[in-house]
């Protein structure tokens, strides 16, 4: 493991199980992030975040760009995967170029 200038690491391993507990100790005014899945580990991160002195934006900033993240990268693979799905489903129903023209040639109301 590369070293921290200024980070403490601790290790312990329950000799009969296989548990273990890493835990680092960062120097004060160290800015923390938080990756979580799922409601209660983000609770949890959350309060630690505001525990060691984050303050409510920065935690409310850091949940809003986490989900803004997730959102845009799920529906860009969500939009992703319907239109191959639905180019082998019906070829011709994807074909956005084709549609634009076949509107454009409407006769118009008059006509």
């Amino acid at each position: 493991m590369v070293p921290f200038a200024g980070v403490r690491l601790g290790h312990a391993t329950h000799p009969q199980f296989p548990t273990g507990c890493t835990v680092f100790l960062c120097p004060p005014g160290t800015y923390g992030s938080v990756d979580s899945r799922g409601p209660a580990p983000g609770s949890r991160e959350l309060a630690l975040l505001r525990a060691v002195g984050a303050t409510r934006g920065q935690v409310r900033g850091s949940v809003l760009l986490e989900a803004m993240v997730l959102g845009l990268l799920a529906s860009t693979l969500g939009l992703g995967f319907g239109i191959a799905v639905g180019q082998q489903i019906n070829p011709e129903a994807t074909n956005l170029t084709g549609w634009f023209d076949r509107v454009k040639s409407r006769p118009s109301a008059a006509a």
